[in-house]
């Protein structure tokens, strides 16, 4: 559940940066690499604060 919720976000969040009803939704490798790259920064960011 906290997973959808997170992907509908980061969905919405980009929709809505551009005008109009479909454009700004992102595609699903997009959607997959930004979920990759909020990982990788949560583990450096946990790594950074355990220093």
């Amino acid at each position: 559940m906290r997973h959808a919720l997170a992907r509908g976000n980061r969905i919405g969040a980009l929709a809505i940066q551009v005008i109009g009803d479909s454009e700004g939704l992102p595609t699903r490798v997009a959607l997959d690499a930004l979920e990759t790259q909020d990982a990788n920064d949560k583990t450096a960011s946990a790594a950074l604060d355990l220093a």
